[in-house]
């Protein structure tokens, strides 16, 4: 793992964000707040879950980072619409 602040490692959260953001628009046209929500899903999901996957030091561990923030927003977005579909809400 990184030794820096928090275990933050740059390189993968770069390359989680952008996996992050390219789930987006292969599905919607995708809204500011969803674009935010890409960078900051895909980007620490890659950071803290590349490292235990994948050995960082290898340069095809950018493409993992990649693929699990590509992983996690898909997850994170299905759990929403999931947790939608289960409560009851009245739209304005």
């Amino acid at each position: 793992m990184s030794d820096d602040f928090l275990g933050l490692d740059f390189k993968l959260i770069v390359a989680g964000a952008a996996g992050g953001i390219s789930i987006l628009y292969s599905m919607t046209k995708p809204d500011s707040w969803e674009l935010i929500a890409g960078l900051v899903v895909g980007g620490m999901v890659a950071n803290y879950v590349t490292p235990v996957v994948a050995d960082i030091s290898k340069p095809w561990a950018l493409l993992v980072a990649f693929f699990i923030g590509t992983a996690g927003k898909w997850l994170c977005r299905r759990g929403f619409e999931y947790v939608k579909s289960k409560i009851p809400f009245k739209e304005r």
